[in-house]
């Protein structure tokens, strides 16, 4: 018993507790939506004086 683990022990994760599917798909969610808008305003807005065609 010195030293041994328990069996029913579940080794902790790398990255603390683990969340469920549906709380990883809305952070990804959020992400993209961040991502897709910094993009769009940085590199396909258009600017003032430039005409579109």
């Amino acid at each position: 018993m010195d030293g041994e683990d328990q069996p029913d022990q579940k080794p902790a994760s790398v990255y603390g507790q683990k969340r469920p599917t549906w709380q990883w798909v809305v952070i990804y969610l959020i992400l993209a939506v961040i991502i897709y808008g910094l993009v769009y305003y940085f590199f396909l807005r258009p600017f003032p004086g430039v005409p579109r065609y």
